[in-house]
């Protein structure tokens, strides 16, 4: 009990780069391992991210979310007190306003309803809520079967969701892919009103960095490929077609550091040829 009490006192006291130090050393912290020339060759070197243990651990956390025993579910862990993604809402309901009160929201890599079950609570007003998660099969084929509902569904590719989207979410997923830009290219294809960028990480200086993110077994133990983006050059994919609208931290803040150092960022990005809304931002 003591010793618990004590834990609590020291990460409540202790400032914030002493307790980065110290679970960098125990290596309790997310970090980056090594730079690598291409994708196949940072993916053979990791254990991956589609790992039969890591959705199944997904699956527990999202089943206590709905029973009311977690408040919320983010990278396969469950937490205990609520916690809102503002900018998102923001631009959610900002882009039902504009829509008469409607919303298809395109959520790719969304897990199995992560942001969903944060945000529904403050999207019960919206008259037509459609949000379509767009993951790897055996996460389709679990939230199908488990969590779908006449609200929230799941699919295989941007191409198979009916509903054409008036906000695209990319949400800690655009690092993880083999081809991120090729994903944005479909998404901007879909015209959707808005795209939000959150939780992504981009490096200081220098070209963008494929390395390998090592996640301890304190959260979930795993270790995968990841892009560390050029912000300039991962930006200047939406030129002439979106303006953005805000940058913000995300809540990862910055993980890692010496070269393999990444600020986590949010974007906000609004179509500019929209004529029904109009180029006013």
């Amino acid at each position: 009990m003591r010793k618990s009490l004590l834990k609590r006192m020291v990460k409540l006291l202790a400032p914030r780069w002493l307790m980065d130090k110290y679970y960098q050393i125990s290596g309790k912290a997310i970090r980056f391992l090594g730079t690598y020339p291409d994708w196949q060759a940072a993916k053979h070197a990791a254990s991956g991210y589609d790992a039969v243990e890591i959705l199944q651990q997904t699956i527990e956390k999202t089943q206590l979310v709905l029973s009311g025993k977690a408040a919320f579910e983010r990278d396969a862990v469950a937490f205990d007190e609520p916690s809102y993604p503002y900018p998102l809402l923001a631009l959610l309901l900002r882009a039902a306003i504009e829509n008469d009160n409607k919303l298809n929201i395109l959520d790719f890599g969304g897990s199995l309803g992560s942001s969903y079950y944060q945000c529904r609570s403050f999207l019960r007003r919206v008259s037509d809520l459609k949000w379509c998660v767009v993951e790897q099969r055996h996460f389709v084929d679990a939230g199908n079967t488990l969590f779908a509902t006449d609200v929230l569904s799941f699919h295989n590719s941007i191409a198979e969701v009916k509903h054409p989207p008036n906000v695209v979410l990319f949400s800690s997923v655009l690092q993880y892919l083999p081809e991120p830009y090729a994903i944005l290219e479909q998404a901007i294809g879909s015209q959707p009103d808005y795209i939000l960028i959150d939780r992504t990480p981009f490096v200081d200086e220098g070209d963008s960095v494929l390395s390998l993110q090592k996640v301890p077994k304190n959260i979930v133990e795993a270790c995968y490929a990841v892009w560390l983006f050029n912000e300039r050059k991962f930006k200047e994919i939406f030129r002439q077609r979106y303006a953005e609208i805000a940058t913000f931290d995300a809540i990862d803040g910055t993980i890692g550091y010496g070269r393999l150092k990444a600020n986590f960022k949010g974007i906000m990005l609004k179509r500019i040829d929209d004529k029904k809304l109009g180029r006013q931002l």
